[in-house]
């Protein structure tokens, strides 16, 4: 918890965060996930400094987790086939900021909704989401500077990369995966808000893009910047490489070799 500069006012965000503390004793008495400002105030960016809208958010947020059994022991829900198959890896980035890969051009959609089903497939992503709330939690517990003030700027998202390469149009036809590319941005948007800082998209096909533009809504935000790039790959490998090390790059990408 920070703590603020003795003899000067609270700014906004701290108002929203005691306000939003008060509101959510009865959570905070049960769950320490939700005694850290810096969490809190994550949640509140997504509803612009709103203590009752986040109170509610929050709270559904609880029930959806529990009623679907949302955690990160991946082990313990899925095959060692699947997870081979749809490796999500962790990095950090040259400034430590955790960092999500996803290669969805080698990723089968309509395999992986056949063989887990739609409901096994959405659990798939929001576990992943957990695993990446996680470790966006425990980096801006850590490395967040605010000299005592808090700021919208205090808490921090995740990067992502998504690679498209090779991604098939085959993929759009199946209208179960159309369903889970759906369910998995609401997911993302109502229960894991402003869990990315940045997700950058490359080797874009035109192909890609029918999808890309059904998950662009949840992936676009006051918190989140989104960026995008072709097939040309000095531009987008040299982009990546402002962000991480040439030896994270490849580490995250062998898992998909």
């Amino acid at each position: 918890m920070a703590q603020a500069i003795i003899g000067r006012a609270p700014i906004k965000e701290e108002v929203a965060i005691k306000q939003v503390r008060e509101k959510l004793a009865d959570v905070i008495l049960v769950d320490k996930t939700f005694d850290d400002d810096y969490y809190l105030l994550q949640w509140l960016k997504a509803q612009k400094l709103n203590p009752d809208k986040t109170e509610t958010m929050i709270r559904n947020s609880i029930k959806w987790r529990m009623d679907a059994s949302i955690h990160t022991n991946f082990a313990a829900e899925f095959s060692q086939d699947i997870l081979k198959e749809f490796p999500i890896p962790f990095s950090k980035t040259k400034d430590g900021v955790p960092i999500a890969f996803v290669h969805m051009g080698k990723m089968d959609l309509k395999k992986a909704v056949t063989t887990l089903g739609r409901i096994g497939w959405n659990k798939y992503w929001a576990m992943v989401f957990a695993q990446a709330e996680e470790l966006m939690i425990a980096y801006n517990k850590t490395n967040s500077i605010d000299n005592g003030v808090l700021t919208s700027n205090s808490a921090r998202g995740i990067v992502g990369f998504v690679d498209a390469k090779n991604f098939s149009s085959l993929q759009m036809l199946n209208l179960d995966v159309i369903r889970c590319t759906v369910d998995s941005g609401g997911t993302l948007v109502n229960f894991f808000p402003a869990l990315f800082r940045s997700i950058i998209v490359y080797n874009m096909s035109s192909a890609f893009k029918a999808l890309f533009n059904i998950m662009k809504p949840f992936l676009t935000g006051p918190s989140t910047t989104l960026e995008t790039y072709g097939t040309d790959e000095t531009l987008w490998r040299g982009r990546l490489l402002e962000i991480v090390s040439l030896e994270v790059l490849n580490e995250l990408e062998s898992h998909w070799k």
